[in-house]
């Protein structure tokens, strides 16, 4: 699966995580309210709707990992979600923690691919 850093999989699944680091720490971060409530279920929604995405993408090109990667799915959204909820609540300086692993994400996710033809190309579930 080398070919997952350089797809449109690999590249959503990266803006996912920087999306859920880089809220969850703001939100962990931003003074209670209303705002801080809004960061931290975007936190946790919006990457749910970007990796549904990558979903796609990488049932065309790899079905048979994309859906053992499916397994362990609900039970880490489960602890990213408590995880989250105790970083806001009793451990807000790890929000600076987050925010950083959440920008390098985010840079893995915005950078050019580069070698683009090391990627496999689409393999359909009739061809297999």
């Amino acid at each position: 699966m080398d070919w997952l850093s350089h797809s449109t999989t690999g590249r959503l699944l990266a803006l996912s995580f920087a999306i859920s680091l880089i809220g969850g720490g703001a939100s962990a971060l931003m003074a209670r309210g209303e705002a801080a409530s809004f960061v931290f279920a975007a936190a946790l929604f919006v990457p749910v709707l970007i990796s549904a995405v990558a979903l796609v993408f990488a049932l065309e090109q790899d079905w048979y990992h994309a859906v053992l990667a499916l397994i362990p799915l609900p039970g880490l959204l489960l602890l990213w979600s408590v995880g989250l909820g105790v970083i806001r609540e009793l451990h807000p300086h790890v929000g600076y923690l987050a925010l950083a692993l959440g920008l390098g994400a985010l840079v893995l996710a915005v950078r050019h691919g580069g070698h683009t033809h090391h990627i496999m190309p689409p393999r359909f579930a009739g061809q297999h």
